[in-house]
């Protein structure tokens, strides 16, 4: 699946003026976009920061660039959120929308903790298999719905099909539990109705199934997401809301006050440059390091988390032969694996394996030979081998012991954790319950807020959800024609669409004033260099790495990793960031250098 303050004026630069839609109507030489604010960029950033009259700057329409140490604010702010991944971007556009003065850091990149194509597996869906029951998570599944509505084109309704084996874990009589608990819940209004399968109809629409033990199985409708674009996104909107977002940027401890938590010292992973910033309330969202952040508060506390690695292959789709994203028990052990179609790959996993560091290397000869085995065991004529294996990744997944601290606020899966100086953690959840984490998140803050004197933000409620950058209009079929009247290549437009949504237009624009930016990007991928010249204005991209592998995803939709990318994304970033000659060769090398035999 490849596919997203207040008010002040200023002088437009010659970028801001390409960058404004047209005033004229349909025939204009612009693109028009769906709407007006998804199109639009203001001045480059400069002047105050966040955090200044209680609400910060107005970054509405700007080109979204990290903010480096040295001009983080220096004034006090409401909220310092640790950690740039789906849940701290989501906590910072929280906390921006309700009226607080907000900074997010993360190390590296936004989303760089989990690589991408481990973003892409399905949420909400059926789950528990060890429990010997299948049970539907509600929250997930109702906030898939509010998912799909504010960035449609990231989250996209996709039909599983789940077999049941005779002596797997999952009866029959479970799956039909489940599934009319489904549909009495009535969750799933606005997708097509899930159905019970019997054998014959199950092989019908996946024939290379192994049939010996086969009983039947079910078609259902589940949802696939791109959690690194949705990040970004999320990001976006904080920004827009007066947010400051500074990736690669470091927290090396937290300060102390009268007792409490008032902030923290970073450091610039681009220059290397030292700060501080100060800040009413802090929020760990790191995942799979919040135990690191906590010991920064005290040496005392017991890990909240036990980690586990989540592995992944890819192989040819051809080769295993399935027809629909799926569902399968594995025949080694009844753990339950997907299989994803994504272009012309089928992704698969995971394999879990429990680990004690978060920066644990990625998938092991076990995790391969378990997956392969698995798969080959359901699809008999696959015979997969490691020489199928395009490429594998891994990323550490956390999970909640359970410790017993009345301090500790339950929410099911996830919970807020307020330390004894104040630091308030985020433990467990996962992407479905990002939101609601947001909420009781934010809701712990304005609470610390208030009590230390400070009246900032809504004390309860939550911010509305609306649309994310290129989510503003669900049907964006009327921006397919002006792509293909550009001269873009079928293929290319929708892979716009599928990326940006709305946002094509931008692109578009940046096309046809410049159509040399029109040219591939890579000789076997749809992406255009226009893209890259967007994600450095939009998306706060600092690396070749984070446009070719979070952004546009071309490690992952290549056969060569991005190989051939590597030098035309480069020259582009160069321009568009200022980078000399030797810069924009040491991140090309820097590129390579990730990619196997470098």
């Amino acid at each position: 699946m490849s596919r997203s303050m207040a008010t002040t004026s200023a002088p437009r630069s010659a970028a801001a003026r390409l960058w404004r839609p047209s005033p004229h109507p349909m025939s204009s030489t612009l693109v028009p976009c769906p709407n007006r604010k998804s199109c639009q960029v203001n001045q480059p950033l400069g002047g105050e920061m966040a955090g200044g009259g209680g609400g910060g700057m107005d970054t509405r329409g700007m080109p979204s660039r990290r903010v480096p140490v040295e001009d983080l604010p220096a004034q006090p702010v409401d909220l310092l959120v640790i950690g740039g991944g789906l849940t701290g971007s989501g906590i910072a556009r929280e906390a921006a929308a309700r009226g607080l003065s907000t900074i997010l850091v993360d190390r590296s990149d936004l989303a760089g903790g989990r690589m991408a194509p481990s973003n892409r597996l399905v949420y909400g869906s059926l789950q528990h298999w060890d429990q010997g029951t299948l049970h539907l998570r509600l929250a997930p599944n109702r906030e898939r719905l509010v998912f799909q509505a504010m960035a449609p084109h990231l989250v996209r309704p996709t039909p599983f099909i789940f077999p049941i084996q005779q002596h797997g874990k999952a009866s029959r009589w479970h799956l039909v539990s489940a599934l009319l608990y489904r549909q009495w819940a009535g969750l799933f209004r606005n997708v097509r109705r899930h159905r019970l399968l019997g054998k014959r109809g199950l092989l019908a629409l996946e024939p290379l199934l192994r049939d010996r033990g086969l009983v039947g199985g079910a078609w259902y409708q589940d949802a696939l997401y791109d959690g690194t674009r949705l990040a970004v996104a999320s990001a976006r909107s904080a920004a827009s809301h007066g947010a400051v977002v500074a990736s690669y940027t470091e927290v090396e401890s937290l300060d102390l006050a009268d007792g409490k938590i008032r902030g923290a010292a970073v450091r610039d992973g681009v220059s290397g440059k030292t700060g501080r910033v100060r800040a009413g309330a802090v929020i760990n969202a790191t995942g799979p390091w919040i135990d690191s952040i906590r010991r920064f508060e005290s040496d005392s506390g017991d890990p909240l988390l036990a980690l586990r690695r989540s592995a992944y292959l890819a192989v040819p789709r051809a080769r295993v032969g399935h027809r629909h994203a799926m569902a399968i028990e594995s025949p080694l052990d009844g753990r339950l694996i997907h299989l994803i179609p994504w272009a012309t790959r089928s992704v698969i996993g995971p394999s879990v394996t429990e680990v004690e560091d978060a920066d644990a290397p990625g998938a092991t000869d076990e995790d391969i030979v378990y997956l392969l085995r698995s798969v080959n065991a359901s699809f008999p004529n696959a015979r997969l081998t490691r020489d199928d294996i395009h490429f594998t990744w891994s990323y550490i997944d956390a999970h909640i012991g359970a410790p017993n601290d009345p301090s500790r606020r339950r929410g099911g899966k996830h919970w807020v954790e307020i330390g004894p100086h104040g630091l308030i953690t985020v433990v467990g959840g996962s992407a479905a319950h990002h939101r609601v984490m947001a909420k009781e998140a934010v809701d712990a803050v304005i609470k610390a807020l208030r009590a230390s004197g400070s009246r900032s933000g809504r004390e309860s409620g939550s911010s509305a959800p609306d649309p994310l950058p290129g989510g503003e209009a669900h049907d964006i079929s009327p921006l397919r024609q002006p792509g293909l009247d550009l001269g873009l290549a079928p293929e290319t437009v929708e892979h716009l669409l599928e990326t940006f949504g709305t946002e094509a237009a931008a692109v578009y624009n940046l096309c046809r004033d410049r159509r040399d930016l029109m040219a591939p990007l890579h000789p076997s991928h749809p992406a255009v260099l226009a893209e890259v010249v967007h994600c450095v204005r939009r998306e706060f991209v600092t690396t070749v790495d984070d446009v070719l592998t979070r952004r546009l995803h071309l490690r992952w939709e290549t056969d060569d990793g991005g190989r051939a990318a590597v030098e035309a994304a480069a020259g582009v970033m160069a321009v568009e960031m200022g980078w000399d000659r030797e810069t924009r060769q040491a991140a090309a090398r820097a590129y390579r250098a990730t990619l196997p035999d470098g």
